[in-house]
């Protein structure tokens, strides 16, 4: 329950910059503190794009009370899917916390830095290659991609061949190719070693805090292996994959039993007459009375009782629907919804976060660190509801308020009518 002496949230510590690597998933957990212990207190991620989002649905993050009376509450900022090309560079990102009255926003950066993936060469096929006298080539074209580097032909991959077993009896080109005819002194077995290397970075493309990912070695030239066991007959090749050779197994996915649910959701969508959704079949007598209940319980009446929704997804694919947001919720309907109106509601693609404030479609709400003087302040982003104490004012019992007190009447009603805006 917000009282009449309501003190904003205040966000947790939170750094100025966030270092994710090329290849890793964002995981990134914010916090915030109400010293009223008001519940809920809300996050928000204004202006939030993918591969970013964030999730404060699960019981982990939901509002507790503290021991000294205030409430907290963490929210998880997380990417789904690993960071790629496409994510490069600095993304900007703008936290706010509410308790639905009061806000305070922060400001910080996740900055995804560039590593060198290392080729992948694909194994050999499963088979055995029959040569004869009219036959006698072995020829094989190395089928490899690099996410830097392109393919084998494009010339920015190098090749060897190693033979641990046998002496050495045929070399890999520069495009990627073996082209190999046997001879009378080539039977024998051989175990062979494949390899491919791409380029390192040039250092001007090496980040600067390249450290973050592990170093300097995350950005040399990445190598990649395939071996497989050769037998040379009198007339026959037979090349059959080691049972040490590169790749591996699919997995079979992660176990529903142990996956943890990651909810991702879309904002609201702009709200609707809950009445004239029922009537076009749109919402069931069910989430309709629900609709208006919430309504009745904000004193919305039935004229302006309205509906919106938006999509969730797991974007961990835990195939749950454990702890699932709600998709659908009251607001307060408005037949031109604007950030002029008074009405905390949504339109123009968004929501607004607060009333006529927020969401990506009005102007950032107020805090107390936004350098304006708003909100009720008595100067710019100290008293009022801010818990900083503006210079010349003094809390009550203080020593400078007590000294003051003693100088005379009209010193002590000045000070008093400074401090309670009398």
């Amino acid at each position: 329950m917000i009282g009449a002496n309501n003190n904003p949230p205040q966000l947790g510590q939170i750094d100025s910059e966030y270092f994710v690597c090329e290849g890793n998933l964002t995981n990134i957990i914010f916090n915030a503190t109400d010293v009223d212990g008001d519940d809920p207190i809300i996050f928000n991620f204004p202006g939030l794009l993918n591969p970013f989002f964030f999730d404060q649905f699960q019981s982990q993050f939901l509002t507790i009370i503290l021991s000294g009376g205030e409430s907290f509450r963490e929210v998880l900022l997380f990417t789904a899917i690993p960071l790629n090309k496409m994510h490069l560079g600095k993304h900007d990102i703008i936290i706010e916390v509410t308790d639905q009255v009061l806000v305070d926003r922060n400001f910080t950066n996740i900055t995804v830095i560039e590593i060198n993936n290392p080729p992948n060469l694909l194994p050999f096929e499963q088979a055995n290659i029959t040569l004869n006298e009219t036959n006698r080539e072995l020829y094989l074209e190395l089928n490899v991609s690099d996410i830097e580097d392109g393919n084998r032909t494009d010339g920015n991959l190098s090749f060897n061949v190693t033979f641990l077993e046998g002496n050495s009896i045929f070399n890999v080109s520069k495009e990627g190719v073996i082209n190999f005819t046997i001879g009378d002194n080539h039977v024998g077995e051989y175990e062979v070693l494949i390899c491919v290397s791409d380029k390192a970075f040039d250092p001007t493309r090496i980040h600067l805090n390249i450290s973050e990912c592990g170093g300097i070695g995350v950005v040399t030239n990445q190598s990649d292996c395939e071996q497989f066991n050769l037998k040379i007959k009198s007339n026959t090749v037979i090349i059959q994959p080691s049972s040490s050779g590169g790749g591996g197994g699919g997995g079979g996915g992660i176990s529903s039993e142990f996956c943890q649910v990651k909810w991702a959701c879309v904002p609201w969508i702009e709200c609707k007459r809950a009445e004239d959704a029922l009537g076009q079949g749109i919402l069931s007598g069910f989430q309709y009375r629900n609709i208006k209940d919430g309504c009745l319980s904000e004193g919305i009446g039935d004229e302006d009782c309205g509906y919106h929704t938006r999509d969730c997804r797991d974007a961990a694919f835990c195939n749950r629907t454990v702890e699932e947001p709600p998709k659908l919720e009251y607001c307060e309907y408005t037949i031109d919804a604007s950030c002029f109106d008074g009405i905390r509601n949504c339109h123009d693609g968004g929501c607004e976060f607060l009333i006529d404030c927020g969401g990506g479609i009005c102007d950032l709400c107020p805090t107390c660190s936004d350098g304006i003087k708003n909100q009720g302040e008595h100067e710019i982003d100290c008293g009022g509801p801010c818990p900083k104490i503006c210079s010349g004012e003094f809390p009550f019992g203080s020593k400078n308020l007590i000294s003051s007190l003693l100088e005379g009447n009209i010193l002590v009603v000045g000070i008093w009518e400074k401090n309670f805006n009398f």
